[in-house]
């Protein structure tokens, strides 16, 4: 196996999908042997933030026991921690089959990092959602990212900054993640406004009907765009790109799932783990 880690979105809403994938295909079982594959998601609860709450069911026994990690995307910027469901959700993701199967969450609150850190043995990754920066601020960014590592497993870098030498030659690339097919514009003006308004529905602990989705999740400005929106996007499913990320010495490595079929998902990921093998 080699040490690469690849992140894939929908542990629940595409969990009997990955299933056949993975047990029952010659390419999912080579994959599953030669990378480390993770999965995320969130129960629909109201630590979830960066989308809306769905109804479904993760689960976590059936992956550990394929040796794929959970991930929990509790990204909320507000979080109770009394809150004993929540308590519940952290002690099911901490109680692991074994000591190789390490699972975890995803976070914006430091609060919540903090008590993960100090009562779990969770792996603590920080949200892209957290990163309400001035991309343009390269000197103030990577003392933002030196900082975030004193306090987080990993971090997702915001993927504008991903190719940029000032900021990868300065931080501590195994503690990164590289989300590959970001479909956020470059230096999105509404960045915080919009997740923050997901995060206040899901405060609620409500599950979204197609009506919530349209509202609230789908991009607010697209429209405002017009043709030139797929343009401003950060280089979605580019191999090349992919191909420069490997070069800079990146291994982490998230596939987003939000508006995408699982076909897409499961495309994304045989090619990236292709160029991977062509690499070495």
């Amino acid at each position: 196996m080699c040490n690469m880690t690849i992140k894939l979105a929908g542990a629940g809403t595409f969990y009997l999908d990955y299933l056949k994938f993975f047990k029952t295909t010659p390419i999912g079982r080579e994959i599953l042997k030669d990378i480390n594959i993770e999965v995320y998601d969130s129960p629909p609860f109201e630590w979830n933030g960066g989308r809306l709450n769905r109804d479904v069911l993760i689960n976590i026994k059936t992956y550990n026991n394929m040796k794929i990690p959970v991930y929990y995307t509790f990204t909320n910027y507000n979080i109770d921690l009394t809150n004993k469901k929540g308590l519940s959700l952290l002690n099911e993701l901490d109680n692991k089959l074994d000591n190789d199967c390490k699972n975890g969450v995803i976070c914006v609150n430091d609060s919540l990092n903090v008590f993960v850190k100090n009562n779990t043995s969770l792996t603590r990754v920080c949200s892209i959602i957290k990163h309400d920066i001035d991309i343009t601020n390269i000197e103030e960014c990577l003392k933002y990212y030196l900082d975030l590592e004193k306090k987080y497993d990993r971090i997702v870098l915001r993927s504008e900054h991903a190719l940029i030498p000032e900021i990868y030659e300065n931080i501590n690339l195994s503690k990164y993640e590289i989300l590959f097919n970001e479909k956020c514009i470059y230096n999105c003006p509404i960045w915080k406004e919009h997740y923050a308004k997901v995060s206040a529905f899901n405060s609620q602990n409500k599950i979204a009907n197609e009506k919530n989705i349209e509202d609230i999740e789908i991009c607010p400005i697209q429209q405002d765009y017009g043709n030139t929106f797929d343009s401003l996007k950060i280089r979605e499913n580019d191999m090349s790109y992919f191909n420069s990320l490997l070069e800079i010495g990146y291994n982490n490595f998230k596939i987003a799932g939000r508006g995408r079929h699982i076909k897409e998902v499961l495309d994304i990921l045989k090619n990236m783990y292709s160029t991977i093998k062509n690499k070495q």
